[in-house]
């Protein structure tokens, strides 16, 4: 028999699909602000991505914008528009200084446990795998390009566009392709 405790409000959310397991006993007015709070980091990611601020919005406000959102960005990060940074653990992004990040790039750092995915299975029941992303300084993100969970580029690193980024890159390389595949060593 299933003794543990669960709060009204966990079951009252839970039932809408917009809370975690690991809040099932808390207070709603925890729920409650802890749904405001994404709402207000939904808001910030979506003024980053969408806004037109120009060239000092892309080198200044946008990297202000996801600092808010708990991404660690350093100094001269230049972000182009449209640039999709994950929602759900923006915190496991490190970016370093003087990394230049083209427009409609998707940095994502978390991903499904597809381990014990079985046939009649809802996919929304596999547990969710969080690994950061690092950018190491000087590095450069071609447009399009996708980032996935785990990768550290090095640095100096240059991703061509509309790659796929599926394992660590090398310090003053280039990669491209889908997945990304070392294509030259930078002297």
């Amino acid at each position: 028999m299933n003794t543990e405790k669960t709060s009204l409000s966990y079951k009252l959310f839970g039932r809408l699909g917009i809370i975690p397991q690991k809040y099932k006993n808390r207070s709603f007015v925890f729920l409650v602000f802890h749904q405001l709070y994404a709402m207000l980091k939904e808001i910030l990611h979506i003024t980053a991505r969408y806004m037109p601020f120009g060239p000092l919005g892309n080198r200044f406000v946008r990297a202000w914008l996801h600092r808010r959102r708990g991404i660690k960005i350093e100094k001269g990060v230049w972000i182009g528009s449209d640039v999709y940074m994950d929602d759900r653990c923006p915190e496991q992004i490190c970016i370093e200084a003087n990394v230049f990040i083209a427009a409609r790039c998707a940095l994502l750092a978390h991903k499904r446990d597809m381990g014990g995915y079985k046939q009649g299975m809802w996919i929304g029941e596999c547990p969710m795998i969080e690994s950061p992303i690092v950018i190491k300084k000087g590095a450069h993100i071609g447009m399009g390009s996708i980032i996935l969970p785990g990768v550290t580029i090095g640095e100096g690193a240059v991703i061509g566009a509309g790659a796929v980024v599926t394992k660590d890159v090398p310090p003053y390389t280039i990669v491209a392709g889908v997945p990304a595949k070392v294509l030259k060593k930078v002297d």
